[in-house]
């Protein structure tokens, strides 16, 4: 307890290898470690491009479930979503959603979670929703490898690698609340 999982500096190479990037380590015994961390220099876009572009991305008016543990990743989730359209619901974890989910199954088109949350994680959040709707598509997202977790999901779960584009997460919604309909 309060030690940490020991997965952040695979999340950390995870995501600097994802970018193009190389990390540096120096460690001493007694003296402790150092990390450098070097990205390739990238361009951002301007404010005009990024709106462009989501103008773009398909939308809709579903409500959308999303459990995600980590303030920050669920609210800009949800901000992303609403500004295509959706209704968010948003959940802390998998315990928080099932109860939303109870209160409001009838509006809920589609649930977005995290695989690893406290209390219940999302697999074990999926399988009590699908006991009552099994048609209701999830989409999951990591950012760790969850092979036990993931080998309790049906063949045809949709996963996005945590850090995911967020124009991914609109593909993956449309499509499954597209095949649903």
């Amino acid at each position: 307890m309060g030690k940490g999982t020991g997965l952040g500096l695979a999340t950390v190479y995870g995501i600097v290898k994802q970018n193009q990037g190389e990390i540096d380590l120096w460690s001493e015994a007694g003296r402790g470690t150092s990390f450098q961390i070097l990205l390739p220099l990238h361009q951002a876009p301007g404010a005009e491009e990024n709106r462009d572009r989501r103008a773009e991305l398909p939308g809709g008016h579903e409500t959308i479930l999303v459990a995600e543990d980590e303030t920050a990743a669920r609210q800009a989730i949800a901000e992303f979503l609403e500004g295509l359209g959706y209704s968010v619901l948003q959940a802390a974890n998998g315990r928080d959603a099932l109860a939303l989910y109870h209160q409001k199954s009838s509006d809920i088109g589609l649930v977005v979670s995290d695989l690893i949350m406290p209390q219940m994680n999302g697999a074990e959040m999926a399988r009590e929703i699908w006991r009552e709707n099994n048609t209701l598509p999830v989409i999951f997202v990591s950012a760790y490898g969850d092979d036990e977790i993931r080998s309790k999901l049906p063949v045809t779960y949709t996963l996005l690698q945590k850090p995911f584009r967020l124009d991914s997460l609109a593909l993956a919604l449309r499509q499954k609340l597209d095949s649903r309909s």
